[in-house]
């Protein structure tokens, strides 16, 4: 009787152990949205500024965060954590720019060009052979950015009458300074940035001159790649035309083939300093097979939201390649992309904000482990994200042989 008993008990105990473990595994899903707390999510100085403050509610889809953030110039919904670090710049350069026109050397600057324009086309008629000469030294740089504004239906390209004066390029000279992207749709900023590069154009007033009246603003981004710098530097230099003549060589050297090269090139979600930096990773990448994988996901991107998205993916996986463990392929998976490194590691790298337990998730992993079953090589399967992994979505996802790094924004970027 007393064996029974203890059998009967014992039997009880491991049918109640495994529906524990059971329910370890596979976690109730998460119900969405789900509101976070900008407050304990966000540094203080990303929380509001002398032009911003940001709602304390944070609205996650699962995967991704939406902000919103009370400004100056008016309520933004700002969607992704990437977005969020740009638009805060962003306002912190609208503060520099706002400070530096109350200026009297700014005053001085705009005062002087009103005629400018207007005074150096007629010299170019009437001086000498030799001024015309001087203009034209630069003239491969003003054709080839009026050759593409006038038939390019591209929403970056400068106008042409801004082109040949030089504006374009003095907002790209002031917006690399500042650290940010010249081509924001930000319009606050695009407004500022025209008026600050008419002062430089017609007035002489440089990036140096500038900050040499008004301290530097500080930037939010804590950490740039070497490769970020050296493309955020060829933005600079070089008009969208010359920046897509680069990086079709590079995509082309890539073994990427013509048609999807030009499709890729001819999607405008992506400006001309996010294409180059998808591009500019890849190209760091070299060796690793299939980079062509990454081009065609990112020509079907649909937004300007998703093509950030893969831009800054592509630059996690190049920093995983340089700083963590040298990679061997991209893989395509369920439409994802993944990494497999020389040791047979496939690696997972996603600019999610925070992954909470949702079916989507849960879908995706049983896809993905499936798929990996039928890979030969396959030693292990990791998962980087770059902001959090919601607790329930760890305990299920590890539970099925997956390990998890998150916050691996700073890891990468070294």
């Amino acid at each position: 009787m007393t064996v029974t008993r203890c059998s009967v008990m014992s039997v009880a105990f491991l049918i109640v152990l495994s529906f524990s473990a059971s329910a370890l595994e596979v976690p109730s899903f998460q119900k969405l949205p789900i509101t976070l707390s900008a407050t304990k999510t966000l540094p203080e100085d990303l929380q509001k500024g002398s032009n911003y403050q940001v709602d304390d509610a944070i609205i996650n889809d699962g995967l991704i965060n939406t902000y919103y953030l009370q400004t100056d110039y008016g309520k933004l919904k700002i969607v992704s954590d990437a977005l969020y670090i740009e638009r805060i710049n962003e306002l912190r350069a609208l503060e520099h720019m706002e400070k530096l026109e109350q200026t009297k050397e700014f005053g001085e600057a705009m005062k002087k060009g009103v005629k400018a324009p207007i005074n150096t086309v007629k010299s170019m008629a009437t001086e000498p052979v030799d001024t015309v000469k001087a203009i034209g030294s630069g003239i491969s740089n003003w054709v080839s950015d009026i050759g593409n504004a006038v038939v390019s239906d591209d929403p970056n390209q400068a106008g042409v009458f801004s082109t040949a004066i030089g504006y374009a390029a003095a907002k790209r000279a002031f917006a690399y300074e500042y650290g940010i992207n010249p081509y924001t749709d930000f319009q606050p900023v695009q407004d500022k940035m025209g008026e600050i590069a008419r002062a430089n154009v017609v007035g002489g007033l440089t990036p140096k001159i500038a900050f040499g009246l008004i301290k530097k603003p500080v930037g939010t981004v804590l950490k740039v790649t070497a490769m970020a710098d050296t493309m955020k530097k060829m933005a600079r230099d070089m008009s969208p035309d010359e920046l897509e003549d680069i990086n079709e060589e590079k995509l082309k050297a890539m073994g990427v083939s013509d048609s999807l090269s030009k499709r890729f090139l001819r999607n405008y979600n992506y400006d001309p300093q996010e294409k180059t930096l998808l591009v500019g990773a890849l190209d760091g990448m070299k060796g690793v097979a299939h980079r062509d994988l990454v081009i065609l996901s990112a020509s079907h991107a649909p937004d300007k939201s998703v093509a950030r998205y893969l831009s800054v993916q592509a630059q996690m996986m190049l920093g995983y390649h340089q700083n963590i463990s040298s990679a061997q392929t991209i893989l395509s998976i369920n439409g994802g992309l993944a990494l497999q490194n020389t040791k047979g590691v496939v690696v997972g790298i996603s600019p999610y904000d925070y992954a909470a337990w949702t079916s989507t998730l849960n879908n995706k992993e049983m896809v993905a482990t499936e798929v990996l079953k039928r890979i030969q090589g396959v030693s292990g399967k990791e998962l980087w994200i770059a902001g959090r992994i919601a607790h329930p979505a760890r305990i299920a996802i590890e539970s099925r042989g997956w390990v998890v790094h998150e916050q691996v924004r700073e890891k990468l970027i070294k």
